[in-house]
Parts: C-alpha cells; structure tokens; sequence
C-alpha cells in the first residue's frame, strides 16, 4: 500500500521532527561531553597551582628552620668562645655545633611537570 497524500503530509513532518531531535540530542551531548573535559583539566590545573603553593610554603618552612637552627648556633659558639662561658664550656664538654649547610649538588630544584 503506497501512502495517501494525507500519510505522506503527516510521515514527512514526523520524520523531520525526529531527525532534528536526534541532531540536537547529539549536539548536547557532545557539548556535555567538551565541558566534562574542560571541567577535568580546570580541576587539574587547580591541584597543581595548590601543589606548586604547598611546595614554596614547605621550602619557606625549611628555611625558616634552617635560619633559626644557624642563629642557634652562632650563639652557642659565641658562648663556647667568649670569657668566662668558655671555661665552663671546656670543663663540662661542650663544643661548637656545625651549621647546617645545603652542598650544591642538592641545591638542584627538581623539576615539577604537570
């Protein structure tokens, strides 16, 4: 049976319709799709600025360490060295501590990569 000219006037519409609805479904979702990516790499990106803040806060952390750690003791060597401290110093053993020193091999920053 061919189609009357009514079938024919309501099937072409319909079909149009459901080709239009597939394309824009398609079109949403691959809209979802490129801002589920964006929204990982954003994310990503985020991480790795609170990594990078995390790291310069810890390496400010050690170097405040280092510097009280130093002018510790400076003042211990003062007191091992100086009258009349030194005598007392000497009797009961004390000695000078060493600095603590970074060699510069191990001033080499590493690399952080995303």
């Amino acid at each position: 049976m061919f189609l009357t000219g009514f079938g024919f006037i309501v099937l072409v519409p319909a079909i149009l319709v459901i080709v239009q609805y597939n394309g824009l479904v398609s079109l949403r979702n691959h809209i979802r799709d490129a801002w589920s990516n964006v929204d990982t790499q954003l994310k990503a990106e985020l991480h790795f600025l609170r990594l990078q803040e995390e790291l310069v806060n810890t390496e400010d952390r050690i170097q405040a360490a280092r510097r009280f750690y130093n002018g510790n003791v400076r003042d211990c060597r003062n007191n091992c060295e100086s009258v009349p401290s030194n005598i007392l110093a000497s009797i009961f053993g004390f000695e000078a501590e060493p600095y603590f020193g970074v060699e510069a091999e191990e001033r080499v920053l590493p690399i952080a990569r995303m």
